[in-house]
């Protein structure tokens, strides 16, 4: 009981300062996560957990590498292991 009151406590002196420039793509990132996870739902009613379990596990780690790799260039790969990359 104590540990949620010192808690509260402690998080109401903190005052965040947001930019406002972030609240869409932040919005968005959610927007996504909430569809993500409604096909995951409507994906096991079609198909078997076993199906399902690894797409969802792997996958948004496989788009963010694409992401890293492809728009941000924070990984430096040569043009053959990026293609090699896509094509796996």
């Amino acid at each position: 009981m104590a540990e949620p009151r010192t808690d509260s406590l402690h998080f109401r002196r903190n005052r965040p300062i947001v930019p406002p420039f972030i609240f869409l793509p932040s919005f968005l990132s959610g927007l996504l996560w909430g569809i993500a996870q409604s096909s995951f739902f409507i994906a096991n009613q079609h198909l078997s957990q076993a199906v399902t379990f690894p797409i969802i596990t792997m996958l948004p780690g496989c788009v963010a590498s694409a992401w890293s790799i492809l728009y941000f260039h924070e990984i430096k790969v040569s043009s053959i292991l990026a293609l090699g990359f896509l094509k796996f």
